[in-house]
């Protein structure tokens, strides 16, 4: 049985997509968590159906 060389392309595609919404995750938080602490103090929040 040989041995594979690397990661095909599928593999390396998945790893830096993954890479990116994390890094997008960190730079845009922020806003996201403005609008959650927004809606707790008025009250308006999302409920579970």
């Amino acid at each position: 049985m040989s041995k594979p060389l690397g990661y095909n392309s599928t593999q390396i595609a998945l790893h830096w997509g993954t890479a990116a919404l994390i890094i997008y995750q960190f730079v845009y938080h922020e806003g996201i968590e403005e609008a959650y602490e927004q809606a707790l103090e008025i009250g308006i929040y999302a409920q579970s159906l």
